[in-house]
């Protein structure tokens, strides 16, 4: 546990930056520093983290001849076509398990860096929320977010062919990320119409009404795109076991007190965008695309977490995660809203210093999971 906390502390203390206005060459030496520091935490393990020895097995099995026709440990689960190409590639060269993982991982890393640099004034507090999308060590969905996200520029550019190309490579990596097709359509809405905030608080308070009346039609849906049924069983399996355990609070358990959560996230930052839009403009590039985007996670998020209750909410996010821009929209919370009742910069920093290290310790100690991340081993203790 303790190598966690001498990373993770640290990591987010750097948040500091963001909140007194440091010059963007600091802020890129700090992000540098941290992807080359994760790259080696992540890349470095061995036999740490979830599904472990299922991807181990993946590489040890991938060749040229079965990229089409891998099963994932026996099961009807087709492994992605995108992501045994990489295996491949790395095994029949004779690399090492550990050298994929340090590329792999490296990629990851300068995608996130990037991304945060390009379209945000806060790219520490981006790069720091996107280290807490999924799991805390990378599977081949979090290669297929991190290449989608590298595409995002195409898209907002409206450079429509390379979009589609990066879209189908992330999709042939994870097939969740081929939710990126939808978004093609966006740009084009936004620039011929004005979305006022009234249209996302009616369609999020639709979502309730849908999410009651159309329950059995949402959860049909969810298993069309996570592929089949037996597919989905896969996926869900484990996470319906995680919300049966999931500790009560009152009338409410966990779940329930993290999907409250989310609603009322979504009231006030689109209370920000309306009020400061301008604003926001300026500090996120891009604003009202990827305003956009995290919306359309918002509402399938709400619509599924009220209609059912068997780890769906699970199986959506990993396909939603690809087009969820919260990480970039939620800084301005901290940065834009706080800072105008509370106007000490400090006091604003640490309220998301103890909101980030609350989230990661959900994610890893207090994480279902946890026993696949405590303790941490190294390829130096084979």
């Amino acid at each position: 546990m303790f190598i966690y906390l001498i990373i993770y502390i640290p990591f987010v203390l750097c948040a500091y930056f963001d909140f007194i206005n440091t010059i963007s060459k600091q802020k890129k030496g700090i992000l540098w520093f941290w992807v080359i520091v994760f790259t080696l935490f992540r890349g470095l393990r061995w036999d740490t983290g979830t599904d472990w020895d299922q991807f181990l097995e993946v590489y040890n099995h991938a060749h040229w001849d079965n990229i089409f026709s891998y099963y994932r440990n026996e099961t009807e689960q087709l492994m992605d076509y995108g992501y045994m190409f990489i295996n491949a590639l790395f095994h029949e060269a004779g690399f090492s398990y550990t050298v994929f993982l340090l590329v792999t991982n490296f990629w990851i890393m300068w995608c996130y860096k990037e991304f945060s640099f390009r379209f945000t004034k806060y790219p520490i507090l981006t790069f720091i929320l996107l280290m807490n999308v999924g799991v805390p060590f990378p599977v081949r969905q979090t290669i297929a977010f991190a290449t989608s996200l590298w595409g995002y520029r195409f898209l907002v550019e409206k450079k429509w062919i390379l979009y589609i190309i990066v879209t189908i490579v992330a999709g042939s990596i994870h097939k969740g990320s081929f939710i990126g097709f939808i978004l093609i359509p966006i740009p084009f809405f936004l620039e011929k119409c004005c979305v006022r905030w009234w249209w996302y608080a009616s369609l999020y308070g639709a979502s309730f009404v849908i999410a009651s009346l159309l329950s059995n039609y949402i959860s049909l849906i969810l298993t069309i795109i996570a592929g089949s049924e037996g597919q989905l069983a896969v996926y869900s399996e484990a996470y319906m076991k995680n919300e049966s355990l999931s500790v009560d609070y009152g009338d409410y358990n966990v779940s329930a007190l993290n999907g409250m959560g989310y609603t009322i996230f979504f009231i006030v930052l689109l209370w920000i965008r309306e009020k400061y839009k301008e604003i926001c403009k300026q500090r996120i590039k891009y604003f009202e695309v990827y305003f956009f985007m995290y919306a359309i996670v918002a509402v399938l998020d709400n619509m599924v977490r009220q209609g059912d209750e068997s780890g769906m909410t699970e199986v959506l996010g990993r396909v939603t995660s690809t087009i969820d821009m919260f990480p970039l929209i939620f800084p301005l919370l901290f940065t834009l809203l706080l800072p105008k009742y509370i106007k000490s910069r400090e006091i604003c920093f640490f309220v998301f210093f103890v909101y980030m290290l609350y989230k990661f310790w959900q994610q890893i100690p207090d994480g279902f999971y946890h026993d696949l991340f405590i303790p941490y081993k190294s390829v130096f203790e084979l």
